[in-house]
């Protein structure tokens, strides 16, 4: 180790005085001279570069100094000792310190103002202090605030930790727990990632949030999930719910209750109840049914309309078919009576033929007169009869005329109950 060596930086106390300090070749102490003013602060361990220094004075005195300005600047003298343990100096000097002006104005937690220029640790940038621009480089030579440039690796350190610089040469966050586990936040070319090392889990940039694993949303069934977006654009297709519900992207078609639409725009793999009305621009296709379970029901009593087979369509009633409409022909079954209220036509896109059906009362007379509703009626009657019951059997009634308003029937009981029918003719030009 080389001697040390007694300089004076003039570092003049308040009544003056200078001190001589005692540094070796790798830590020095500047002070404000006017011959000293574009000296450059280095305590990487380089020599001190200034004008010569003023003769050494008696050790004697050199003493008397050092004790006066230690009872006078105590708390400078504090701080760079502290200085030392900090920098982790081994060496016996001093580390090296460009100068402390305002020393005695020191708040809770560090000082009011180290100097007026920059001051550099370790020579290559590792620690930068720009006191001028308020900056703190770690790695970096013209700090902006807190400035990190230095190199960080993604080893486990095996104790809870937290470690910032460039991974990889881009910036990043290391968050490590007691057990080594580590979380990393960082950027990856244009994007902010958060993850584990190697693993990115969450994505942020330009185009919007990305989640690169399982997502979670919400912490219980009373959250509630938002979205003010006026669409929701799924790539993909989308299973919600085991099955619940299921959107084919890729064919725009939804599935209830399955995981596939089979083809149809949409389908329900269960019952569907609409509480309103359900109206369709095409065919409604159904099952072709049963007597007892048909196609389309009104309940659950085998009620309704289905398919025996062919292009055969049939009514139901209680689980029996009744009536059956067949190609050319209309078929009544299984002892089913076919009842008409009002007009009975015959032939096909122009029928030939009417029937006119009618009831009521005789008279005390035996006779009845009933409006018969057809107009020209005079000149176009095929048929006309009527019939009266007579004590359980039916018995033929005399029908007197038929005008342009009226029929008339005579002959029968006074107050029995009569029916009876008027066959005419389409045609109303007449005979």
């Amino acid at each position: 180790m080389t001697q040390p060596k007694v300089i004076q930086p003039n570092l003049a106390d308040p009544g003056g005085a200078a001190m001589p300090l005692v540094q070796t070749d790798y830590a020095m102490i500047s002070s404000e001279t006017p011959h000293m003013e574009n000296q450059n602060t280095n305590i990487s361990g380089q020599s001190y570069k200034s004008g010569p220094p003023p003769a050494a004075p008696p050790l004697g005195s050199a003493f008397d100094r050092a004790k006066k300005y230690a009872s006078s600047h105590r708390l400078q003298i504090i701080i760079i000792v502290l200085l030392v343990l900090l920098v982790g100096n081994m060496a016996v000097s001093a580390i090296l310190f460009r100068r402390i002006n305002n020393y005695s104005a020191l708040s809770a937690i560090g000082f009011k103002k180290i100097a007026a220029s920059s001051s550099t640790f370790n020579g290559d940038n590792t620690l930068y202090i720009n006191t001028k621009n308020r900056g703190v480089g770690v790695g970096a030579a013209a700090p902006e605030g807190l400035q990190v440039e230095s190199g960080i690796t993604s080893t486990a350190r095996g104790s809870a930790n937290v470690r910032a610089g460039l991974l990889n040469g881009e910036p990043a966050v290391l968050l490590e727990d007691t057990n080594a586990v580590q979380w990393e936040l960082g950027i990856s070319t244009t994007s902010l990632q958060l993850g584990q090392p190697g693993t990115a889990y969450i994505q942020l940039d330009k185009n919007g949030f990305t989640s690169l694993g399982n997502t979670i949303i919400g912490s219980s069934a009373s959250n509630t999930l938002t979205i003010q977006a006026s669409s929701l654009s799924a790539p993909n297709n989308l299973n919600i719910g085991n099955n619940a519900l299921f959107i084919d992207t890729a064919h725009g078609a939804i599935a209830i209750g399955a995981n596939s639409a089979s083809g149809y725009k949409l389908l329900v793999a269960g019952n569907l109840k609409a509480n309103g009305s359900i109206q369709s621009g095409g065919q409604f296709i159904g099952v072709a049914g049963s007597a007892t379970q048909p196609a389309i029901t009104f309940g659950t009593n085998g009620s309704g309309i289905f398919s025996p087979g062919g292009s055969t369509t049939s009514v139901s009633a209680g689980g029996t078919e009744t009536l059956r409409v067949q190609s050319g022909a209309v078929l009544t079954l299984n002892g089913a009576n076919l009842d008409i209220s009002g007009f009975l036509q015959a032939g096909s896109n122009d029928p030939s033929w009417k029937i006119a059906r009618y009831t009521g009362t005789l008279d005390g007379s035996g006779t009845a007169v009933m409006a018969h509703g057809i107009s020209n009626a005079s000149s176009r009657v095929i048929m006309a009869m009527a019939w009266y019951d007579n004590s359980g059997s039916a018995k033929a009634l005399s029908v007197d005329y038929i005008d342009s308003t009226n029929m008339e029937v005579g002959g029968g009981v006074p107050g029995s109950a009569w029916r009876g029918a008027i066959m005419y003719t389409v045609d109303t030009a007449g005979w």
